[in-house]
């Protein structure tokens, strides 16, 4: 395994497998949205990690830059995640007033997400831009 990880195709190796989970198997229907969308972000900040440090040659690069990158990752991951598991709780809070939660809910931009986890049955989303003739 030592030589895999010190080897381009070794690396080149990962990264297809790391691709292939996560476009044809966390993309499917058995798995709970929340948690395949959670583990897709996470591979993909895996896949930058891998990339940055044997393609670009960043795990021979001074201690402060390497920090600085890893740091970077892990903020990029967090703050893509933290919104999204985040947001139903927003959604579902009594604070929010009826008229802008029945706006939410049927806006194209939210039932195009549901429709991306799968959350809804395979509906048509309707275009955000219509041209004026």
């Amino acid at each position: 395994m030592n030589a895999l990880w010190k080897s381009t195709t070794g690396i080149w190796l990962l990264l297809s497998t790391a691709t292939v989970i996560t476009t044809w198997v966390l993309s499917k229907k058995g798995f709970d949205p929340r948690l395949a969308t959670s583990a897709i972000v996470l591979i993909a900040a895996w896949k930058v990690r891998l990339v940055l440090l044997h393609f670009m040659e960043l795990r021979h690069a001074p201690l402060p830059l390497r920090l600085l990158f890893e740091a970077w990752v892990l903020l990029a991951a967090g703050v893509i995640l933290l919104p999204y598991l985040l947001t139903p709780l927003a959604r579902a809070s009594p604070a929010l007033p009826s008229a802008v939660s029945s706006r939410v809910s049927s806006s194209p931009v939210y039932t195009a997400s549901f429709c991306m986890l799968g959350r809804e049955s395979r509906q048509p989303v309707k275009p955000m831009l219509t041209s004026s003739a």
